[in-house]
């Protein structure tokens, strides 16, 4: 345990101290990295719940959902509704100003016409 402590705390002088050459702090890292960390063999159950999960989330397997499809389904049918309601009101908007403008015109004649009919 002496000797991983140590090792421990010399590797955080070497983090710690100012830059030098970058290359051989490199290789000073790596050789009191390797005096610290063991390599350790892995179970096989992990090796192969690992490559399993690691496939299925990569993969995912697809299977036609029935409730998607009636959702896209209703999706679309809802937006097509809506596209029409919307286009319709639109065309009643401008039948009404037409409209409004038509009268607003037709007014304005009269009323010139009476301005010049009515004795003064």
């Amino acid at each position: 345990m002496g000797n991983r402590d140590s090792n421990m705390n010399n590797l955080f002088d070497l983090l710690w101290q100012s830059k030098s050459k970058s290359s051989e702090r490199l290789m000073e890292l790596e050789t009191l990295l390797s005096a610290v960390i063991k390599p350790v063999t892995p179970r096989p159950e992990f090796i192969h719940d690992l490559r399993d999960s690691l496939i299925n989330h990569s993969y995912p397997e697809s299977k036609p959902n029935k409730k998607g499809v009636l959702q896209s389904f209703l999706l679309v049918l809802v937006g097509a509704a809506s596209t029409v309601v919307v286009f319709s009101v639109g065309m009643r908007i401008m039948a009404a100003v037409v409209g409004v403008l038509g009268l607003l015109r037709f007014s304005g004649r009269q009323f010139s016409r009476r301005r010049l009919i009515q004795p003064g």
